[in-house]
């Protein structure tokens, strides 16, 4: 399961940042320090410092959206047949 999240975690950043297994090949989502290593401000392309870095307009758009609705896109897993929902998902 571990290697499952660490291939489908993205940045939500994308496309200035980097997707964790494109930034750390041999790293594992379910190491603590490899996490914060691509959370960190100082890494380049990582989640904080793309934010940081980012211009006014695209941070708006982000911070309007709804987790609901951006969350669906993980209710379909690509890399298995695997369906994953919750009560307010429609497969």
């Amino acid at each position: 399961m571990d290697d499952m999240f660490t291939l489908l975690a993205k940045n939500t950043m994308t496309p200035l940042g980097g997707d964790f297994h494109d930034m750390f090949p041999a790293g594992n989502l379910a190491n603590a320090s490899d996490r914060w290593s691509w959370i960190d401000p100082v890494t380049a392309n990582g989640i904080l410092h793309t934010w940081n870095t980012a211009p006014l307009g695209l941070k708006s758009s982000y911070s309007a959206s709804y987790l609901k609705d951006d969350a669906l896109r993980f209710t379909n897993i690509p890399l298995h047949s695997i369906q994953c929902n919750d009560h307010q998902d429609v497969p």
